[in-house]
C-alpha cells in the first residue's frame, strides 16, 4: 500500500483531526508502533514507527521498508497501535 499518499494532504497539514479522535494524542517514546490517519481511506492505517516529534507534527518510519516518510503528521494524526 502506498501510505504515503495520505500524507500530503491539506487538511493533515491544518491540524484537522479525524471524526472519531476526540483530542490530542499523548505522548509517547520515538520507536513506538503507531498508526497514522489517512484521510484519502478516511481510516486509521497500521504499519509505521514514531521517530521524533516537533512544533509541527511527527516524523514516522514506515516498518515495513524502514522507509522515512518525507511529511510531517500532526499530532491529532499519530496514536499509539491499536488504541480504540
Amino acid at each position: 500500500m502506498a501510505v504515503a499518499a495520505g500524507t500530503s494532504d491539506a487538511s493533515l497539514h491544518r491540524g484537522e483531526r479525524p471524526a472519531d479522535e476526540p483530542g490530542p494524542t499523548v505522548s509517547f517514546a520515538p520507536d513506538t508502533r503507531v498508526e497514522v490517519w489517512c484521510p484519502s481511506l478516511d481510516r486509521w492505517v497500521e504499519g509505521f514507527e514514531a521517530i521524533s516529534v516537533g512544533a509541527d507534527g511527527w516524523t514516522v518510519r514506515r516498518r515495513s521498508d524502514g522507509q522515512t516518510i518525507p511529511d510531517r503528521f500532526a499530532v491529532e494524526r499519530v496514536r499509539v497501535l491499536g488504541r480504540p
